[in-house]
């Protein structure tokens, strides 16, 4: 098979940038730009008070509820109510937490709602849990 005269000349501009790029890189070592010092340097920052926030007790009372409602456990074999209670001590602080949840038979989802109380901090939480 007989190839035209531009056919040969782009082939041969192609294989000559391909040679060229290779050659390139095979002669160049790969350099890292920036600079380079072994320096250490240090930042110093004033001390700061925080004077707004979460205090140590809200931290705790978050803790103890953390604990309470991560004892929700639902079964997804069954389409009946269900009902859980979990309750979470953390330092001087203890929580309750009550949830219900519920699998419905036609979208095949375990919906879930959860109230838990703390001191005087109460929390409100709702989950699904759903097949593929």
């Amino acid at each position: 098979m007989e190839l035209d005269k531009r056919t040969k000349t782009l082939f041969a501009v192609a294989l000559i940038i391909v040679i060229f790029i290779i050659l390139n890189l095979w002669l160049s070592p790969a350099e890292a730009g920036g600079y380079h010092d072994n320096r250490v340097t240090n930042n110093y920052y004033p001390a700061t008070t925080i004077t707004s926030g979460v205090s140590d007790s809200e931290m705790d009372e978050m803790f103890a509820m953390s604990v309470a409602v991560a004892q929700h456990h639902f079964d997804m074999g069954t389409f009946d109510w269900q009902g859980s209670v979990g309750a979470g001590f953390y330092q001087d602080d203890n929580a309750v937490s009550f949830a219900v949840g519920k699998r419905f038979e036609k979208i095949d989802a375990l919906f879930n709602a959860s109230f838990g109380q703390v001191n005087d901090h109460s929390a409100l939480g709702v989950g699904a849990t759903f097949r593929f």
